[in-house]
């Protein structure tokens, strides 16, 4: 009789069954006014909105009632228009990005490569701020290694913090981990000195996924030991490197993936493991609702990525932060006699900043630079050069670009003092250096996209793909038509700060096969290349204003 009243009791009891909803964005990047334009009916429209997102979230939020849920991001909130000149400022009070997220009741992101673009002086101002607000928000990096030289020491543990348990509804208990993958480490070490990412080693220029593995696994083993029922990873990195996440970490329940900016349609499965990524520029807004019942893992949703559409209704109160901030930025650049919304440029011609035609691109756009940089100096630059995935926007034929719209394509960096836009820096190489520069660019763009070369259009080169690299893999390098071998010794070369920072990093990045010893006009070695008082995107905006054409 007790036997049988065992069972009847056992399978009358519910199965034992947890959910999370989990509302994610990623790679945020400033972009207050919305994202990529595009032409609909004669008319052009954009996606995205801080305003528009914050009324989807609220939407979407009221609809969840009782249900345990999450508001994450998958870091680079920061670093892409005008209006990220306003945080990293000390004597200005308020912090847009952080403000955004606060208003909106994230409960955490992670530190994307794109958060040091104003140095870790400029990300300490942000986080003063943001401690000052003593908020429950937090920045979850796990595998951040902070020097207690760092300007960033003093948030550790506060407001950047290596893992976060948060328990929600239903008594349901969630841990968040946060991660910056090896590319993004790579490519954020000119605007940090003090502060590493375990899993990329600095000094190699290599990836050490071994070490990476073992942090998580550390981390999530802690995690289990406190009870949760749900572990999610904000990892700022997104394919190959989350699906090598995915397959070598067991523990993971959900991976909110970024950095390469793309729209996971459908969550993406691998063993025990989802990975989701909702695109970029405040265009979309994730969700997943995940279902764990007797250790297995589903989705309980099929509406997993929502578009922010211009018929998106509006948030009214944001929308006068977002004026108030405009405002303060048409403070801050009054000097050079215009508005942020003050109409530039009408594009003639259609141009991606990606795929196809994209290389084309981004050489109109460093000629540009070099041609309003040689009216004003009696040096003139013989080759300027940059990254193609510095150029972050295109442009489309008839539309009228203003300042905030310009700036956007050329986004990446600032000044000592947060000026807009990355400073030009120009230094002169042996004519022998720039062949190996040159080499080294191109073999290194194959391993690392993210450093594929543009050049002024008044460089010519061929690549044998059979060739030797440093040898006769490049051949028939021409400058204004003139063969490599009739050159002058010394070639004046221009870039901008940002490229600039990795120069004396390429003996590393090389393994030790070339290095570079920027010299000035007589020849000498110089200790640190001399910076212009002015930006790429001053050089770039005055000469489109100046011909009316790219």
């Amino acid at each position: 009789m007790r036997f049988w009243f065992l069972i009847i009791l056992f399978v009358s009891l519910p199965s034992f069954s947890k959910s999370l909803t989990v509302l994610h964005t990623n790679d945020l990047h400033s972009r207050f006014l919305g994202g990529t334009d595009y032409q609909e009916g004669g008319e052009f429209k954009k996606l995205g909105h801080y305003s528009k997102l914050s009324h989807l979230i609220k939407e979407t939020k009221s609809k969840l009632k009782d249900q345990p849920s999450l508001l994450v991001d998958g870091g680079d909130f920061y670093s892409g228009s005008l209006f990220h000149i306003l945080g990293p400022r000390e004597k200005i009070t308020f912090n847009p990005e952080i403000d955004f997220f606060l208003y909106n009741n994230y409960d955490a992101t992670t530190l994307g490569n794109h958060e040091f673009d104003a140095n870790e002086v400029g990300l300490s101002n942000m986080l003063s701020k943001l401690k000052k607000r003593k908020s429950t928000f937090r920045i979850v990096s796990t595998n951040a290694v902070i020097s207690k030289k760092s300007k960033l020491y003093s948030f550790k543990e506060e407001v950047i913090v290596k893992s976060l348990v948060k328990t929600l509804k239903n008594d349901t208990k969630v841990g968040i981990l946060g991660l910056l993958g090896p590319d993004g480490s790579r490519v954020s070490r000119s605007g940090r000195s003090e502060l590493t990412f375990k899993g990329y080693n600095e000094t190699k220029d290599k990836t050490n996924w071994d070490e990476l593995i073992f942090e998580l696994h550390r981390e999530i083993k802690k995690l289990k030991k406190v009870g949760v029922d749900f572990i999610v990873l904000l990892m700022h990195g997104g394919a190959p490197e989350d699906i090598k996440i995915a397959t070598n970490v067991d523990g993971i329940d959900l991976i909110v993936a970024g950095h390469t900016h793309e729209v996971y349609v459908r969550p993406i499965r691998v063993k025990d493991t989802y990975i989701v990524q909702a695109g970029s520029y405040a265009q979309f807004l994730g969700k997943v609702v995940l279902v764990k019942e007797k250790g297995k893992l589903t989705l309980g949703n099929e509406d997993f990525i929502q578009r922010v559409l211009p018929t998106t209704p509006s948030d009214p109160i944001f929308d006068k932060r977002v004026e108030k901030y405009l405002e303060k930025i048409n403070e801050l650049i009054s000097g050079s006699g215009k508005v942020a919304t003050d109409k530039i440029f009408t594009a003639s011609e259609s141009y991606s900043h990606s795929g196809e035609g994209s290389l084309l691109y981004g050489t109109k756009v460093v000629t540009a630079i070099r041609s309003n940089l040689n009216k004003s100096r009696k040096d003139k630059i013989d080759l300027y050069f940059s990254s193609k995935a510095l150029v972050r926007e295109g442009m489309l034929k008839n539309k009228s670009y203003n300042l905030l719209e310009l700036f956007q394509i050329l986004p990446i960096g600032m000044d000592a003092n947060f000026n807009p836009g990355s400073p030009v820096v120009s230094f002169y190489l042996s004519k022998d250096e720039v062949m190996r520069l040159i080499s080294f660019l191109e073999l290194y763009s194959k391993f690392s996209p993210l450093f594929t070369p543009i050049y002024a259009d008044n460089i010519s080169f061929e690549v044998r793909n059979w060739g030797i690299p440093f040898i006769n893999r490049v051949h028939s390098l021409k400058m204004n038509g003139i063969p490599f071998e009739k050159w002058p010794e010394l070639i004046h070369v221009g870039t901008n700060s940002y490229v600039g920072s990795y120069l004396d990093k390429v003996g590393s990045m090389s393994y030790g096969l070339i290095e570079f010893i920027a010299k000035d006009r007589t020849g000498n070695p110089i200790l640190e290349i001399p910076m212009s008082k002015f930006s790429e995107f001053h050089f770039f905006s005055r000469e489109l204003e100046e011909r009316g054409a790219l």
